[in-house]
């Protein structure tokens, strides 16, 4: 029998069977799809992850403790098993364990030990052991689950059976047998790579040669390197916009309260709902704020960068061309932590140091071309427009937008704003982050904004806008108040763009 392995679809529609039948545990859909309980709970955990933790919160039943002292009195009779009780009380069968485990300790280990098997009153004898594991052993395409399904046992069950009658030889041919464990030699990871680099995408190449798309991916960066990582970065770019999921508030609530209440890491928890790292963060701070940072911070582990290494980081910003990029990827962080912590360590002397040297900066000519046209369109509407570009205006904050007009921000983008962004680029949610109700030097806080965009708005952005009371900006409304006003001067500069 040939391992199966179930499409995208497949365990979309399982799963769908799982939740909308509040009765499907998840052992009747495995047993129903021909696959092993713990192998769908993997499935169901990579691609719902929340979601499915949640149901499985709500399906869990709970049992009081009269309950559970009859089902212990039920399962000490003979011929009893545990997987035949817990489908009587509409439980799974580890949960009946765990109360049993809970409620009656050492009683339940020692009769759980003569029920290995589990199913049936027939016990297996040393000769039907050692016949079974030499099937087993032998043929390599039959699998645990299908010798404990001909024996009529729990597959768990006979694995234990087997670990202690066989020993170190069960586990030696159990690890042989393991898509997870199973080795590539550097021949067949440089063949696999030629088809990848040829367009086939890495979790087709996983099942076609029966390992794991994590095991084949870090193969190949450790043997072929940079190649591969390459074109992997280009791969994962093309496919951004078509992999990344929209998770609601409830998921992200959900994912808080997983991060809270554990020790998995922000990246862990991203890759697990399918998200980027830096956007989970960004709407864990929207969301929970202070609460989300305290715990951020309490979380640093001893990766963190010295107070001396951030001096002698400031002394080298200060002194050289250096950038602050190229000085993050010297110590190994992000530049909001080391803006963050030039803050904190330097204060004024930091802000002068990052000011004097913004003066040596290339500046974008086509950038700088339509903001000077922007300034003209605000003064032919006769607004009392105050150049801010390139001054620190803003409190704590190195960030400026390009214009004020009394309690408004002004900020010109010559690219096609989205609502998140995209590398380098700025989106329409960054951009109200860094401006909106943020105080100025002079008291003022900026409780509303105007942009501008020389290549106009995306569809989420112009709705979000109008909640917001955001005014957007785009070529047509600068030609049309030129062409009334006669400039044909900043009409050609506006075309030439």
């Amino acid at each position: 029998m040939s391992r199966k392995v179930l499409t995208k679809d497949e365990i979309r529609a399982l799963f769908e069977e799982y939740k909308t039948n509040e009765r499907a545990a998840l052992i009747t859909i495995a047993e129903k799809s021909g696959l092993h309980r713990s192998t769908l709970n993997k499935a169901f955990k990579r691609h719902f992850y929340i979601e499915y933790k949640s149901l499985q919160k709500n399906k869990r039943q709970k049992l009081s403790k009269m309950c559970i002292i009859k089902a212990f009195e039920e399962y000490k009779k003979a011929g009893s098993d545990s997987s035949t009780i817990s489908k009587s009380l509409g439980v799974n069968q580890d949960t009946l364990r765990l109360y049993f485990k809970k409620y009656f300790g050492d009683e339940y280990h020692k009769i759980s030990k003569t029920k290995l098997i589990g199913r049936g009153e027939r016990r297996l004898s040393r000769e039907d052991i050692f016949t079974s594991f030499k099937k087993y052993k032998e043929y390599p395409e039959i699998r645990l689950c299908d010798i404990a399904t001909e024996l009529d046992c729990n597959a768990e069950a006979l694995s234990r059976l087997f670990k202690k009658v066989i020993g170190p030889a069960y586990r030696d041919v159990s690890k042989e047998k393991s898509i997870w464990n199973r080795k590539l030699t550097k021949e067949n990871i440089r063949k696999i790579f030629l088809e990848y680099k040829n367009g086939v995408s890495a979790v087709d190449l996983a099942n076609k040669y029966n390992v794991s798309r994590d095991t084949l991916t870090h193969s190949m960066a450790r043997i072929i390197g940079n190649d591969y990582r390459e074109i992997a970065k280009i791969r994962r770019l093309e496919d951004s916009g078509k992999k990344r999921r929209k998770i609601s508030e409830e998921g992200i609530k959900e994912a808080f309260e997983i991060y809270k209440h554990s020790r998995m890491s922000i990246d862990t928890l991203a890759s697990r709902i399918c998200m980027k790292e830096n956007s989970l963060i960004f709407r864990f701070k929207k969301l929970f704020g202070d609460e989300y940072r305290k715990i951020a911070i309490s979380r640093r582990d001893e990766r963190k960068v010295k107070n001396k290494d951030y001096i002698y980081a400031f002394e080298k910003y200060k002194n050289t061309n250096i950038s602050l990029f190229q000085l993050a990827g010297e110590l190994d962080v992000s530049v909001s932590s080391l803006t963050s912590k030039f803050r904190r360590l330097f204060g004024e002397e930091y802000f002068y140091t990052a000011e004097r040297k913004s003066d040596s900066f290339e500046i974008d000519k086509k950038g700088r071309k339509f903001e000077e046209l922007v300034l003209q369109y605000f003064k032919l509407l006769g607004e009392g427009v105050d150049d801010v570009r390139r001054k620190r205006i803003i409190k704590n904050s190195l960030k400026t937008p390009d214009f004020l007009i009394g309690n408004k921000f002004v900020e010109v983008k010559t690219h096609y704003v989205t609502l998140n962004g995209f590398g380098h680029l700025k989106g329409y949610s960054k951009i109200l982050d860094s401006y909106l109700n943020k105080q100025t030097k002079d008291g003022i806080t900026l409780n509303s904004g105007i942009l501008v965009s020389l290549s106009g708005f995306s569809p989420e952005v112009r709705n979000s806008a109008k909640k917001d009371k955001i005014t957007l900006i785009g070529t047509k409304e600068l030609e049309n108040l030129f062409r009334k006003n006669g400039r044909g001067d900043l009409l050609d500069g506006l075309k030439s763009i």
